[in-house]
């Protein structure tokens, strides 16, 4: 258990951790919605949004991973500002990907030390998909979200959603800007 609690303990003392946290907050002071600061602070208390890796092998795949890859999300959207409005923005950027959040555990080997190739491995307690989860666990904390909101959420990883192919057609007419959280996601993962 000690292992664990090493590199965390190091993140959470990190200047960039304090950096990232006071961009998310920044980012936060935006958002007008009802209920939201019940909303974050009840995701913040009951989950590791701050500290969860965006992945386990990939990109993020290091503490803070998932807060920074939401903050990129967020202010690549940001920058279309005539497709969405900037609440709307914030809220599919910053919360997207809320289904990492609780989902890895450090990748402990046999010799008690944590990998440095493949640092923290999947255990989810929760396996009903991606988008879907994200959909899920918004509502569980109480997020009250638009309709294009849901959708961009629920679908942002169109093709690499097997779904998708399936209702392609009612999702591009309900909400045609998913196309652009997807670009967006990508460019943050995989070009950032």
């Amino acid at each position: 258990m000690e292992v664990e609690n090493i590199p965390l303990a190091n993140w959470r003392n990190s200047p960039e951790y304090k950096h990232m946290v006071e961009e998310f907050q920044s980012l936060c002071s935006n958002i007008r919605r009802k209920g939201f600061t019940k909303f974050v602070n009840t995701l913040i208390e009951q989950t590791d949004f701050f500290d969860a890796p965006a992945s386990a092998k990939f990109y993020g795949n290091d503490y803070g991973g998932l807060l920074r890859h939401s903050i990129d999300v967020a202010k690549g959207i940001l920058k279309f500002g005539d497709v969405f409005e900037p609440t709307s923005a914030l809220i599919i950027g910053l919360f997207h990907d809320v289904c990492k959040t609780n989902l890895y555990v450090s990748n402990v080997l046999k010799d008690g030390k944590i990998s440095d190739k493949v640092p923290f491995k999947i255990d989810d307690k929760l396996p009903i998909g991606h988008g879907s989860k994200s959909i899920f666990l918004l509502q569980k904390y109480g997020l009250e979200m638009s309709t294009q909101e849901l959708v961009c959420i629920r679908w942002h990883m169109l093709a690499f959603d097997k779904a998708y192919w399936t209702e392609q057609s009612y999702i591009e007419k309900v909400a045609p800007e998913v196309k652009l959280v997807h670009a967006c996601d990508l460019i943050a993962s995989y070009l950032d």
